[in-house]
């Protein structure tokens, strides 16, 4: 049911190499699954590269476009067209270009972990450094709308210290990527 300034809500499952699906607890413990939900389903499914369309090539505001759509509604055939019930797309919300972009959940399949993080002050789940430098954790709430319940990555150690800062604690301290 959407409920205008709810919350998107996720959990998200780890299979191991071993066939054991953990989850990964607020408070930075890993809990084995006995059974999956029934509605649960994988991220690395369809790894492909995915589409980005271009829309708006002209780059007008949103109040040129709405301009633009009245201006067409008005016209002869704009007013044969509603008479038949028939309200087309405005042309700056057709792409005018389709770009597939790399799809970066590839490189977070097979890894092994190698370290767990987590920050001191925060109710924030652990999260997991991998082989290859990348490091994901769940976000279980989110505001609606946004997209950010659910797996959530970084591509560096690095890039997590500068989006979420660098005082996080290291669980193996010997690690060799940090």
């Amino acid at each position: 049911m959407f409920e205008p300034g709810g919350l998107d809500t996720a959990e998200c499952f780890f299979e191991l190499d071993s066939n054991i699906v953990i989850r990964l607890s607020i408070d930075n413990e890993v809990i084995p699954i006995e059974d999956l939900p029934f509605e649960a389903e994988s991220l690395f499914a369809n790894v492909l590269p995915h589409p980005v369309y271009h829309i708006n090539k002209n780059k007008m505001t949103i109040a040129e476009i709405v301009k633009r759509q009245q201006k067409r509604r008005n016209s002869l055939l704009g007013k044969i067209q509603s008479f038949f019930g028939y309200e087309p797309v405005p042309k700056e919300y057709k792409p005018y270009k389709i770009e597939y972009v790399e799809n970066k959940l590839k490189n977070i399949e097979g890894q092994k972990i190698i370290d767990y993080l987590h920050y001191p002050d925060e109710m924030e789940n652990v999260l997991l450094l991998l082989e290859n430098g990348y490091v994901v954790t769940e976000i279980s709430i989110a505001p609606q709308g946004t997209g950010d319940a659910g797996l959530k990555y970084f591509e560096s150690i690095d890039e997590l210290a500068l989006n979420m800062g660098d005082d996080f604690i290291r669980s193996m301290p010997g690690s060799n990527l940090l």
